[in-house]
């Protein structure tokens, strides 16, 4: 497949595989909105309708996570395995 490059990312010419190295690109509500909906018009589906207070909470979310892997793995098994 060709890419075309540009300067903080890339694409396919067809427009449907995109690649970039922007981190947090996707925090952005209004970006991720409008990204969003691109996405669905070269779907052909229904515009997505924008919902009121979106702003993701970053600390509690990554502090949700952490919290879900504690519970879900065996880090002494982890530390076993590195360690011995």
């Amino acid at each position: 497949m060709e890419r075309v490059c540009e300067k903080d990312g890339a694409f396919s010419p067809e427009g449907n595989v995109i690649g970039t190295y922007i981190h947090g690109i996707f925090d952005n509500d209004a970006f991720r909105d409008a990204f969003l909906n691109f996405v669905a018009r070269r779907r052909k589906k229904q515009k997505r309708r924008k919902r009121a207070g979106r702003g993701i909470n970053w600390d509690f979310e990554i502090e949700k996570l952490a919290n879900f892997v504690k519970r879900h793995i065996d880090i002494e098994k982890i530390y076993e395995i590195l360690f011995s």
